[in-house]
């Protein structure tokens, strides 16, 4: 199913490139908004995130380090699963995460070590190890 996307995507070079009008005009418009929200003393789409993060949304930090593994450290051996099995792997343990309120456990243990900054940093190494193991991209020599 992948090398027939990329052959689609190769053969079809106006799709390629509509798409990423798209994301960069999507990128763009939450950029100026986000400015306008500040520039109106509105509650900006950064502080929402912030507040979300800084009351123990563990999940977020937890996809921001998955998101970061995948991006910025690539695979050039063989993948340990399949990415569609990665991929529910990685939602799968999010859910869990959300649904057994492991962030507040983390959070709670990590104020009474008088450390709230280590919460995340949990977080994030752990998303990082998810995405090491199930849910990285190739390597592009």
């Amino acid at each position: 199913m992948i090398r027939q996307m990329n052959t689609y995507l190769k053969n079809h070079p106006k799709f390629v490139r509509r798409v990423q009008a798209i994301l960069i005009g999507l990128f763009i418009f939450l950029v100026a908004f986000d400015i306008y929200l500040a520039v109106t003393d509105q509650d900006t789409i950064s502080n929402v995130i912030k507040r979300a993060t800084d009351n123990g949304l563990f999940v977020l930090t937890y996809l921001w380090g998955i998101l970061a593994t995948n991006l910025f450290i690539t695979r050039k051996g063989k993948k340990l699963v399949h990415e569609i099995l990665g991929t529910t792997l990685v939602v799968f343990i999010a859910l869990l995460i959300e649904i057994f309120d492991i962030g507040k456990d983390i959070t709670t243990m990590c104020l009474e070590m008088n450390q709230p900054k280590l919460a995340h940093l949990i977080s994030m190494v752990f998303g990082s190890l998810v995405a090491v193991l199930v849910w990285r991209q190739d390597h592009v020599s």
